[in-house]
């Protein structure tokens, strides 16, 4: 099993066992995202009541069996599901991804510019600049090439996800130092 695999069971794992048994995740229409990033850094995470819906979308009409067959590069071994979405789409806006508390993935991956940005060059968690500018993420499930980054260094959209937060001038973090930061903070249902 790779190594993104169990930081991704270790960080479900605490999700999971920190709820509930009386607020279960149940599907539900996607809402709109506030576009900044969390402002302040704390030790809790909000998660929705419910998870939103991931695994039961209705795709337009131009997503035809070439799209969804070809050109799905979603792994058979790791299923996106409502509740891993869910908890991916908080991470997605948290600035405690860092280092030092100081930027989210959506810092540079801006939703309203296709989750991109348009500066030349991406800023990071101290100020310094990536070598590109940060690549736009919609649709990245539908890659055609299926390869990530500009430089396509990055074979998987999971590959894509993690280097980044461990990338020295982005966010500055080791998985393991991350999987400990995270393990700490309380999971809340808002």
């Amino acid at each position: 099993m790779k190594l993104y695999k169990i930081y991704s069971l270790i960080i479900i794992a605490i999700i999971f066992s920190c709820s509930n048994s009386d607020n279960e995740f149940v599907p539900i229409e996607e809402g709109p995202i506030d576009e900044d990033p969390i402002e302040d850094s704390n030790s809790i995470l909000n998660l929705p009541a419910t998870a939103f819906n991931y695994t039961n979308i209705n795709f337009p009409t131009s997503f035809n069996s070439f799209v969804m067959d070809v050109l799905d590069n979603t792994p058979s071994d790791n299923l996106t599901t409502d509740a891993g979405a869910t908890l991916g789409r908080v991470l997605f806006y948290d600035k405690n991804m860092s280092v030092n508390n100081t930027i989210a993935c959506a810092s540079c991956h801006i939703q309203s510019g296709g989750f991109s940005d348009n500066r030349t060059l991406s800023e990071g968690f101290e100020g310094g600049f990536t070598g590109r500018n940060s690549m736009g993420l919609a649709n990245s499930r539908f890659y055609e090439s299926g390869l990530f980054f500009w430089d396509h260094r990055a074979a998987t959209l999971e590959d894509q996800v993690l280097m980044p937060i461990q990338d020295a001038v982005e966010m500055g973090m080791t998985l393991e130092d991350l999987v400990t930061k995270l393990s700490a903070f309380e999971f809340k249902r808002c």
